[in-house]
């Protein structure tokens, strides 16, 4: 049995739907998408912080064909708190071809392609890891996103929309 309950935390309202049981990622995004009410949708996983002013950012730079990707440091979970180690953080990564770890199509970080852009604020890229991303509420659906029968429904969430959004006519850009 589906329950909704709707708190007010920090200023936001806040609904939150338990199912029952787990039907996936990709049903949870769609029912969360057909809920919302807002101009944009954006996914985020649990382990993801932001910074102050981050959606005013991602809204700005966002038009009707975008879907935009926060750059992506790692986080000290237990800290909470960006892992400053000397790494670059993660702003591009490529399409890569099956290698056996973990089979099929799969992102690969593009390291060169942050060199090469390191100076711009917003670039296109390939792919994203998936832990977030930010597009306008029409699009999710005129991509016809989190397609179950032919993905499953877990996995390769992003690889689903970084190919429908070039398919398309639209782009995915890392916002740093």
């Amino acid at each position: 049995e589906n329950w909704v309950e709707t708190s007010e935390r920090h200023g936001a309202k806040l609904r939150t739907i338990h199912r029952g049981k787990s039907l996936g990622m990709r049903d949870a995004i769609n029912r969360m998408a057909a809920i919302a009410s807002g101009k944009f949708l954006m996914k985020s996983d649990a382990h993801c912080a932001f910074s102050k002013g981050f959606d005013v950012q991602l809204a700005t730079d966002c038009d009707n064909k975008t879907v935009m990707i926060p750059r992506r440091y790692r986080l000290d979970c237990e800290h909470w708190r960006r892992i400053r180690d000397g790494r670059a953080p993660v702003d591009f990564e490529y399409l890569s071809a099956p290698d056996g770890n973990g089979g099929g199509l799969k992102g690969k970080v593009w390291e060169q392609r942050a060199v090469d852009l390191k100076d711009e604020a917003i670039s296109e890229t390939m792919l994203a890891q998936g832990s977030c991303w930010f597009m306008h509420r029409s699009y999710f659906y005129d991509l016809d996103l989190m397609d179950e029968e032919n993905y499953g429904t877990f996995w390769k969430e992003m690889l689903e929309i970084a190919c429908k959004a070039w398919l398309s006519g639209g782009r995915v850009l890392t916002n740093k």
